[in-house]
């Protein structure tokens, strides 16, 4: 048992990631830099609590899965995409097609909707959630103790480990966290699995004090294992404020939202009845819409009149594929969306900006654009060369651009007029381009596919739509945790597997009241709940 176990109950909108920011500056200031072990659920989580403690160095902040693999030395990870091509190769039978080859140590590897590409698929992501929930492998389907053995075999012959390894290697062989830190600082406790949660407390015996901040009602990763009943096992006494930390206050949930959300929860057999108070600024509202995901036309027609107010809107669905036509109509009528809590699904942010290190067509307009004041206004400037090139690359050469053009090396920088005037074969040419006209710059593009949305965008919109922050979220539940916006649409359809466990009893079940609990309470100021497009959907009533 940890001697100094603290508990943080966070119920949504109540200020937990300035507490464990604050905690962390303290602890920090208490036992130094090197002293403070910060972990979460994802590096992203895991780095917003160290965002005020620059102090704390980079290799004490991360997933568990990070800090568990720097504890065993580091070993070949077979779950690459190297290595499943590798084993696809090897193992035709037993082929997966599953995106943990795309996941790193720092991310969230839970990102499916909880629904399977195929057999393989399912069978595999049993085999980890059996392994994090720590059940005896007697227990096990004879399918998945067969994947096992051929899966296990290989590793064994590469000398490479899995995600699950990771955990379960550090369990066994370690007794320190790496850098034996005297403060632990956990967040997200509810995702982690009942492995991971064995793991990080025995590392927290060996720390001066350890503290894990969940909330059970927000635990929404079943399907990989999650469990939450792990937490409530009695380490720490319910009854005792010294060690168990309730922030009841929300300071985003207004009344009536809190009061429906609270009332679907309740309805799970395991939840937490913690103290856990509205906004007190607000009334809020709840709304039925008689409109579903296979309605986007009529979704959008009444997230009109929040987003002509300057409201924001989320769009939440417990599936991508019900995402699906709501995005076609968007990117139809150029309406500005995107979801900046996942900058990785590009087809969530069609509009976003690249890394650096490649060009999007966003960049491309943006760089076109510089010299527009209506744009950039006091910010507008002549283009850089690498902006003229950047611009550039996606025109066609032939009859528009002299030889070499593309690739040109100017005396200046920015390039003179005379520079830019040789760019071109036609002097008219130019001056489209110097007065920054996207009819003419969308004329000359090689392939108009990647522009034709931010072009529409700015058809419908105006230029600065390319570079404001869009006011509709594009999401499933799972990619909102810990997000907000003034106005949240929820629909209430599951996949198969998720209808499954809805009709199941226990965890299963819980995992889904779990689930739109956490898109309910997003709601800063309205809820809509729309109706169900099948029978595969949880009853609002």
């Amino acid at each position: 048992m940890v001697k100094d176990e603290h508990h943080i109950i966070g119920p949504p909108g109540t200020g937990k990631t300035t507490y464990l920011t604050n905690l962390a500056g303290e602890s920090v200031e208490e036992v130094g830099w090197d002293g403070v072990m910060l972990c979460s659920f994802s590096k992203a989580a895991a780095w917003e609590l160290a965002a005020r403690n620059e102090e704390i160095p980079e290799h004490m902040i991360g997933t568990l899965h990070s800090f568990a693999y720097r504890a065993i030395g580091q070993p070949l990870l077979v779950e690459d995409r190297k290595h499943i091509r590798l084993w696809n190769e090897e193992h035709p039978a037993l082929a997966l097609k599953h995106t943990a080859g795309e996941a790193d140590l720092d991310e969230d590897a839970a990102t499916m909707d909880g629904g399977y590409a195929d057999e393989n698929e399912r069978i595999f992501s049993t085999y980890q959630a059996l392994r994090a929930r720590m059940v005896p492998r007697q227990s096990w389907p004879a399918s998945v103790l067969a994947f096992a053995k051929a899966w296990e075999r290989w590793k064994s012959e590469l000398g490479g480990v899995d995600f699950a390894d990771m955990i379960e290697i550090a369990l066994k062989d370690t007794l320190y966290a790496p850098n034996a830190p005297r403060i632990i600082i956990g967040d997200e406790g509810q995702d982690w699995s009942a492995l991971e949660v064995a793991l990080v407390r025995k590392w927290g015996e060996r720390a001066q004090r350890f503290y894990i901040a969940f909330d059970v009602n927000q635990a929404i990763y079943h399907f990989k294992g999650a469990s939450p009943r792990a937490l409530l096992d009695g380490t720490v006494d319910p009854e005792d404020p010294e060690r168990r930390r309730v922030l009841p206050q929300s300071y985003r949930v207004p009344r009536r939202v809190q009061k429906v959300a609270t009332w679907w929860i309740k309805r799970a057999s395991l939840y937490d009845d913690s103290p856990y108070r509205p906004r007190q600024d607000a009334e809020g509202a709840v709304r039925m819409l008689s409109a579903s995901w296979k309605m986007p036309e009529e979704v959008l027609r009444d997230a009109e009149r929040y987003l002509d107010a300057g409201r924001s809107v989320m769009l939440l669905a417990s599936c991508s594929y019900m995402l699906e036509p709501l995005k076609a109509v968007m990117r139809r009528e150029g309406i500005p969306f995107g979801n900046r809590y996942r900058r990785k699904r590009a087809d969530w942010n069609p509009l976003l900006r690249g890394d650096g290190k490649r060009k999007t067509a966003v960049d491309r307009l943006m760089a076109f654009l510089k010299p527009d004041e209506l744009l950039w206004g006091s910010e507008a400037e002549m283009w850089s060369a690498a902006d003229v090139q950047t611009w550039l690359a996606p025109l066609e050469a032939k009859g528009l651009l002299k030889r070499g053009a593309k690739s040109a090396v100017f005396e200046n920088d920015p390039p003179s007029v005379a520079e830019l005037m040789d760019l071109f074969e036609d002097p008219a040419d130019f001056e489209q381009a110097w007065n920054c006209n996207l009819v003419w710059y969308r004329k000359h593009l090689l392939n108009d596919d990647a522009f034709a949305y931010p072009m529409r965008v700015v058809e419908t919109r105006g230029t600065r739509a390319l570079f404001e922050e869009p006011l509709i979220t594009l999401g499933t539940i799972h990619s909102v945790k810990g997000g907000e916006a003034d106005v949240v649409y929820v629909f209430p359809d599951l996949s198969q597997a998720g209808y499954q466990e809805w009709c199941s009893h226990g965890e299963g079940r819980d995992s889904v009241f779990r689930l739109f609990y956490v898109a309910m309470t997003r709601a800063r100021e309205v809820l809509v709940l729309c109706q169900q497009a099948s029978p595969l959907a949880v009853d609002w009533r």
